[in-house]
């Protein structure tokens, strides 16, 4: 699972910082990325794994010349899988003017903290760490998932289940 986390989002990132050509608006030289995630306290052990995931594909892609020529930089904060901490983390990343987005946000309630900030200062939040429906419904054009939602994946395992395995019974919870 945690080599999954650390290669999936990475390249999907790069992918749509890609796309995004010279549309972001970043200082000159340079993208610069926000991170709120658990390095440590509950439910830290996957935080060091996503992080490294995205300074491993954001070093491959400065290697490469960057994004349109500009150099991909993440500033990482610890928030424990804290809310209060994670609010904190991300007014602290919203003074800097250069910070394009927050990327590798983990789990429903800490994201949601960030996105009572960021949301109203229109800067997105790429890839949370989490299914929740929450960042789903109502759209919210600053939030971009890369995960399924928890609908979407428990239909995949029912479908695999009845479809593919043929089984009679299903049950989840």
């Amino acid at each position: 699972m945690t080599i999954a986390l650390a290669s999936s989002l990475p390249v999907t990132l790069l992918l749509l910082l890609l796309s995004l050509g010279s549309v972001v608006n970043a200082g000159p030289g340079e993208v610069i990325f926000g991170q709120s995630a658990p390095f440590s306290g509950g439910l830290w052990e996957p935080g060091p794994a996503f992080n490294l995931g995205l300074l491993s594909a954001f070093h491959e892609a400065n290697s490469k010349g960057g994004v349109n020529g500009r150099i991909v930089k993440l500033i990482s904060l610890d928030d424990k899988y804290n809310a209060t901490k994670t609010a904190i983390n991300t007014a602290e990343l919203l003074k800097n003017p250069d910070v394009f987005a927050l990327v590798g946000t983990m789990g429903t309630v800490t994201t949601l903290a960030a996105m009572q900030l960021t949301v109203p200062a229109g800067i997105p939040i790429i890839g949370p760490f989490s299914g929740s429906s929450a960042f789903r419904d109502p759209f919210q054009e600053t939030i971009i998932n890369i995960r399924a939602s928890y609908t979407d994946e428990s239909l995949a395992w029912v479908r695999l289940l009845i479809r593919e395995k043929q089984y009679k019974r299903v049950s989840m919870i």
